[in-house]
């Protein structure tokens, strides 16, 4: 009886439940969203931007499944929701739920870049793109932990030298 309700073999099962209970998304419907919010025709587009290369998304395809970190990738790299690539949902955010803050809800990094564009009169492929946006992202989380920093001297005494 003690085996039954012992705590150290419920996270196998509770695992294993989670994983059964979670719907997978189907490559070709997870795919045909991809292209219709990402520039990209192709598969071997798709695995340059994943960097990974062509046969593995083939091997996704023939198992009928989307991995999911490549969604998460692809999410993050293009400021697209991820229920939205997996599942098709779209979800409203609410200004409450996010600390009322549009700023909690988009990537910063998308409209500096945009601004860039703009001002330089400049284009730049997808690749290009998620490279500078890479770039960006670095830089500010720089930047900002500095300012911290600062602002965490200057208010509390010299804490953090």
């Amino acid at each position: 009886m003690a085996g039954k309700n012992n705590p150290a073999r419920q996270p196998a099962s509770f695992g294993a439940e989670v994983a059964g209970s979670a719907p997978e998304p189907a490559f070709d419907e997870v795919w045909e969203r991809i292209k219709g919010v990402i520039d990209v025709k192709n598969q071997s587009q798709l695995a340059d931007i994943l960097e990974i290369k062509t046969p593995s998304i083939t091997g996704a395809k023939q198992r009928g499944t989307f991995p999911l970190a490549w969604a998460y990738k692809l999410a993050w790299t293009y400021n697209v929701s991820l229920d939205f690539l997996l599942f098709g949902v779209e979800r409203e955010k609410s200004p409450q739920a996010c600390g009322g803050g549009t700023l909690a809800s988009i990537d910063p990094t998308i409209p500096i870049f945009d601004e860039a564009l703009e001002i330089t009169g400049a284009s730049v492929s997808k690749k290009q793109q998620t490279a500078i946006l890479e770039i960006v992202r670095e830089e500010l989380k720089t930047i900002t932990i500095q300012i911290i920093r600062v602002l965490k001297r200057g208010a509390c005494g010299d804490v953090d030298k």
